[in-house]
């Protein structure tokens, strides 16, 4: 039983009693009263930055041990490696769930663990994120979401996080419309070194997005000095069609053109199928002698 002293906070109390858990071999023993401890911690508090601050911070094999045991939701062992940019962590963590027990809670999305490191942002106690690349990249590989449904946590990313991480984004199936959105708001609201760092994460690529199971999305930004311009095409598996579409001006005026795929050039349709693939769709096999090459080839 740890030496508390004076009446202890639970933050105190789960920190102390997690620290007593003592090593059996290559893990940790878990203690009813470190298991009390967590539940009475967080019951204590409101929120969940206040509860990955204190035990996001503790010894990642003791967090890995309670994980296993029951004792606390593997969210607070990944998360706060996530959090604190700890990418071999993030692994131990990772390879420990792949074991999980019956005991064990279920296992945190992926997903929701970038949302954490989209923007700076510090906790109590001074836990601050530590956002890093390979962070989003090891995430990505995992099956994590880049356009993360879409929401306000990836807008966050594309207006504050510098090129090397909007890259790993960009590369993992961002939302070209999310991006080049982002950009024209950049533009608007004269944030120009955030615009500049988008800009180069984006700069003579292919965006590449699952729109759905049948659907790619593949966009270039275009040079532009009067606003954002792209064209993209959707490779339709669906309904075996593909669309060209030119976005133009700040009005975003358009111009498209619909193909069918025996219209289409065979190696830019079987490219599209990989990464349709790649990006977790299930596009149906209709690929037909093809006609003409896409705008975008």
């Amino acid at each position: 039983m740890p030496d508390y002293g004076a009446t202890p906070t639970p933050a105190e109390r789960v920190r102390a009693e997690i620290a007593a858990m003592e090593r059996d071999g290559d893990t940790y023993v878990v203690t009813e009263s470190a298991v009390r401890a967590v539940k009475d911690f967080a019951a204590s508090v409101d929120s969940n930055n206040d509860r990955l601050a204190v035990l996001g911070r503790i010894d990642v094999d003791r967090m890995i041990a309670l994980s296993r045991d029951g004792g606390v939701e593997w969210w607070y062992a990944f998360h706060g490696r996530v959090f604190a940019g700890d990418l071999e962590g993030m692994r131990k963590v990772y390879n420990a769930m792949q074991e999980k027990t019956d005991k064990s809670g279920d296992l945190p999305s992926y997903t929701s663990s970038m949302t954490w490191i989209t923007k700076p942002l510090t906790l109590s106690g001074g836990f601050t994120s530590n956002i890093k690349a390979e962070v989003f990249k090891q995430l990505l590989d995992w099956g994590a979401d880049a356009s993360f449904n879409g929401g306000t946590h990836f807008n966050d990313a594309l207006m504050t996080l510098d090129t090397d991480c909007l890259e790993v984004l960009v590369d993992g199936g961002a939302n070209p419309d999310t991006v080049f959105t982002v950009l024209s708001d950049l533009r608007a609201n004269n944030m120009s070194k955030q615009e500049e760092k988008l800009r180069a994460a984006v700069k003579g690529k292919k965006l590449y997005h699952k729109l759905d199971e049948q659907i790619l999305m593949e966009a270039k930004l275009l040079p532009d000095a009067n606003g954002v311009s792209s064209l993209k095409t959707l490779f339709n598996f669906r309904a075996a069609r593909v669309t060209d579409i030119y976005e133009y001006g700040p009005g975003k005026r358009t111009v498209s053109t619909t193909s069918t795929f025996d219209e289409y050039d065979p190696e830019a349709l079987g490219f599209a199928r990989e990464k349709l693939q790649a990006l977790g769709g299930k596009p149906r096999d209709a690929l037909s002698k093809p006609k003409r090459k896409g705008l975008s080839s």
